[in-house]
């Protein structure tokens, strides 16, 4: 009896995509800022649609829904501990799909609780939550 093709393995999820949560953004990079992450207690990957929010000691963290949110990631960035890396966030002016952000560490939070905290502090983001 011949064996058919076993799948080896792989990624579990593919990584997040722009498209996947920035719906509609203001022309010529309008919506964009740029920053700076700091790699701190060890390196780390932030994904596209990661959320980012004040953190005192740092300047920015991943949210958790503990600080003010400073903006969402757009490109997806290593950082090695002790490296300044500089990023670009969408903070104005934008349709974001919540369904497509990177949910790393919203914990027990809701769609609509994360949603709440972008457009409370960026109020000219529109959140939204597409069917289809």
């Amino acid at each position: 009896m011949a064996e058919g093709f076993t799948f080896g393995g792989g990624p579990l999820a593919e990584t997040k995509y722009l498209g996947d949560w920035l719906k509609w953004e203001e022309e010529a990079g309008y919506s964009r800022a740029e920053s700076n992450i700091v790699g701190a207690g060890a390196d780390a990957e932030y994904p596209s649609g990661t959320v980012l929010e004040t953190d005192g000691s740092t300047g920015m963290k991943i949210f958790d829904g503990t600080g003010t949110v400073l903006g969402i990631l757009r490109d997806p960035v290593r950082v090695r501990v002790g490296e300044t890396v500089p990023i670009a966030i969408i903070k104005r002016m934008a349709v974001v799909d919540v369904r497509g952000l990177n949910p790393a560490s919203y914990g027990s939070m809701t769609l609509a609780q994360i949603a709440a905290a972008i457009e409370a502090a960026l109020p000219t983001i529109i959140c939204t939550r597409q069917q289809g």
